[in-house]
């Protein structure tokens, strides 16, 4: 693999720890990347690289250097790849398509784990210009941050051979939305439910401050089983940090479906989608396209009631559109006016602060016109409203169903009371029962390890859940219950073992089985969401893992949040990822809310506790709120002392911590005094070539060298050079960190 093939590979973890080191002072830049990447040293090589190259440049890297992007790609002529061509872990199997700045190609998983087929993008040789790559690289990085059914997932990414940039799809075998409401004649109604799983789709990449700037039909595929897909992120524009503006010139635009403000060249909002999305609404309701004969771009297109009438070259007739909406072009001009028209009409005003304000805005008054109730673009008229709900309730007659209404209100409170509690008790005794069975599947299979039983000396704990695995596969198909609870309890284990692969299939089939047995917001439903999400979180997939916690904190606290510990965790869990995710703000106030949980259900002597204080302080020194980090290690380093099951390597990254935050505080005397504290808590258990001993000692000598010890610092750094030597074998990175590391020290000060 190429320098360039690692810095795209990776390019999410550079830029995180690149980031965290041009914040601070230039001279303190290369221990603090020493310190993050321990036991990385490709992701160290290539932070360090950077760091060097920029020395004589900027201090900050908003975006890849154009030198790197040119050392990256080839020059040449568009080449297809054939079939049976590998990239990565996929090999080609056919040719998808080609578009402005890339082709498109199908493959499947080529090392056999499982079958999967999947679309590979990959960026056209010869378009390698700044501007392109740059496209092509953000649509990965926002892909990677999008996470939602009616979205196509980024499921891998890399480089060709030739530094070509490619990303891996999910694969949706579709056809665009307006073709497959007209091939299943879809009514108004169906329509209308259809284009709500679209605006969902836009509304959470809103959420993460992404605009797609070029929603049309073509990139809205709806598969045979009537699920809308969003694709092509391709000229996205992220809110934070992206003041480009969008040139009808250089064809980053659909023309037809651009909005005026990108016709006009000014900068882009939320707004934007909002009125490609009205535009595409008016196209499912009425079949016309985007831009009406007689009408120029940036005039408003004709309204869907008049628009059920029109005849356009090109265009079918009004009948047979209105064929394809089960109804007639009449019916569908007066099902359009009113409500609808209005809905659309918002949606496509000129300018972007008129239109809904968010799609969410947008997405709502379709719900409420499908729910017979008022929608909000309508200007406020209680003839309006009585007209609404006469249409909800068309044979009221107001004295008589007002007393009839109270009387089955009351009814119904109290048989949803009594079934609520009936559903409640029955859910506790399954949750005992599956329990009991778990507990004796899984004590049985563990025993299957003992040689007496097995007659085998040598079954692994992995071995024995592989046969577990095809046991439950094989013996439980007429117990779902029992197979869910352990299919997840298999899957968070073989998680813990490291296995994750193998987690990740049996935590995705728990999850499927719950849904299907409980319901998609079950507390079963959420325990298996979590599972899969602390799966992602060791791996570092933090983007995959948040949405998970998420959801499954929306499960846990729909009736109110809970003083419970499973929430308290949970949130501790959603507060880490945000860290990780450098989401500063956001973690310190899910990191917060945990210990305040805690210590509402009077949690707080437990070691959960103290790692939720760990949290905490970690997420105050993300916004330099350095005293109270300091007060809060303090805390815990009180705590863990007084407990009487201290872990040794806890206790001594505790005091790692507060000395970081002290030395960033400028008191280097106090950070000294706690890296010799963690120091001496672990060079004798760990020995001093253990790797948390080699960052330690190295921090400790850091902080040495800059209070002027400079002989004790090289009295340490000759420490680690023989307990590496000693720990390691001759020729290991590691060895030649530590003389790296004294050499550097001896040449700073001219010895």
């Amino acid at each position: 693999m190429t320098r360039a093939d690692e810095l795209w590979d990776r390019w999410d973890e550079v830029d995180r720890l690149l980031d965290e080191a041009l914040e601070l002072e230039p001279d303190r830049r290369v221990a603090v990347v020493l310190e993050r990447t321990p036991d990385d040293e490709a992701l160290r090589a290539l932070v360090l690289r950077l760091l060097e190259r920029m020395a004589s440049g900027d201090d900050r890297l908003s975006k890849v250097p154009s030198r790197l992007v040119e050392q990256a790609f080839d020059k040449g002529t568009p080449t297809d790849l054939a079939a049976g061509t590998e990239v990565g872990r996929w090999v080609i199997t056919g040719f998808r398509g080609r578009g402005g700045m890339a082709t498109v190609y199908e493959a499947e998983r080529s090392d056999g784990v499982y079958q999967q087929r999947v679309a590979i993008k990959v960026l056209r040789r010869g378009l390698d210009t700044d501007d392109l790559v740059g496209r092509f690289l953000t649509e990965r990085q926002i892909l990677s941050s999008l996470t939602h059914p009616s979205i196509a997932r980024l499921l891998d990414g890399g480089s060709l051979p030739d530094g070509r940039p490619y990303l891996v799809m999910e694969l949706v075998e579709g056809v665009p939305i307006t073709a497959y409401a007209d091939e299943r004649r879809l009514p108004v109604p169906e329509r209308l439910r259809l284009f709500l799983e679209v605006a969902d789709a836009v509304q959470a990449a809103h959420r993460q401050l992404v605009v797609h700037r070029d929603i049309k039909p073509t990139n809205v595929l709806v598969d045979g089983e009537g699920r809308a897909k969003l694709l092509d992120f391709g000229i996205a524009k992220l809110l934070e940090g992206d003041e480009t503006v969008t040139e009808v010139g250089d064809r980053a635009l659909t023309p037809d479906y651009a909005s005026p403000e990108q016709l006009r060249g000014d900068p882009i909002t939320t707004g934007t989608d909002v009125y490609q999305l009205g535009l595409m609404l008016r196209e499912l309701l009425v079949g016309l396209p985007p831009r009406d004969d007689g009408t120029e771009r940036g005039d408003p297109p004709t309204k869907p009631s008049r628009g059920a009438r029109k005849t356009m070259p090109n265009v079918p007739e009004p009948a047979e559109r209105a064929e394809r909406r089960r109804t007639t072009p009449d019916r569908l001009a007066s099902r359009l006016a009113g409500d609808l028209d209005l809905i659309v009409g918002t949606a496509l005003r000129q300018a972007p602060e008129d239109r809904y304000q968010s799609v969410d805005e947008l997405a709502a008054d379709v719900r409420r016109h499908l729910d017979g109730l008022p929608i909000a673009a309508h200007p406020e008229s209680f003839v309006y409203r009585a007209r609404k709900f006469a249409g909800r309730h068309p044979l009221v007659i107001p004295s008589a169903v007002a007393a009839l209404v109270a009387t089955v209100a009351f009814v119904s409170v109290i048989v949803l009371q009594n079934r609520r509690l009936e559903r409640e008790r029955d859910a506790a005794a399954r949750a005992s029962a599956r329990a009991v069975a778990t507990q004796s599947f899984l004590v049985e299979l563990l025993r299957s390890s003992d040689p007496v039983r097995s007659g085998d000396r040598d079954v692994t704990v992995v071995e024995a859940l592989q046969r577990g695995r095809e046991r439950v596969a094989n013996e439980l198909g007429d117990q779902p219950e029992l197979r869910a609870a352990l299919l997840e309890a298999m899957g968070a284990t073989f998680s813990g073992l490291g296995r994750q692969e193998t987690a990740d299939t049996l935590l995705r089939s728990a999850y499927e089985l719950a849904r299907e047995l409980y319901g998609v917001t079950s507390d079963e439903v959420a325990g298996v969401l979590v599972a899969l999400a602390d799966n992602f979180r060791q791996q570092r997939l933090f983007v995959e893992a948040a949405p998970l916690y998420e959801r499954a904190y929306e499960i846990r606290t729909r009736g109110g949040t809970q003083v419970d510990s499973s929430v308290a965790t949970l949130l501790y869990a959603m507060g880490t990822t945000r860290r990780e995710l450098r989401q500063p703000d956001s973690a310190l106030t899910l990191s917060s809310r945990a210990v305040e949980l805690r210590r509402q259900a009077g949690d707080t002597s437990s070691r959960a506790y103290v790692s939720a204080l760990s949290a905490l302080a970690f997420a105050l020194r993300g916004v330099q709120r350095l005293d109270s980090a300091e007060a809060v290690y303090l805390e815990v380093l009180r705590r863990i002392e007084g407990s009487q099951q201290t872990n040794v390597v806890g206790h001594a990254l505790a005091y790692n911590n507060l000395a970081f935050t002290r030395r960033s505080l400028g008191n280097q005397q106090g950070a000294e005094e706690a890296y010799r504290r963690a120091y001496d808590l672990l060079r004798e258990p760990l020995g001093e070539g253990h790797p948390t001993v080699l960052l330690i000692s190295n921090n400790l000598a850091g902080t040495l060298e800059l209070r002027g010890k400079i002989d004790e610092a090289l009295a340490l750094g000759q420490l680690r050079i023989e307990g590496v030597e000693h720990e390691w074998p001759n020729g290991h990175w590691r060895v030649g960190s530590a003389y790296h590391s004294i050499g550097r020290l001896l040449s700073r000060h001219d010895r």
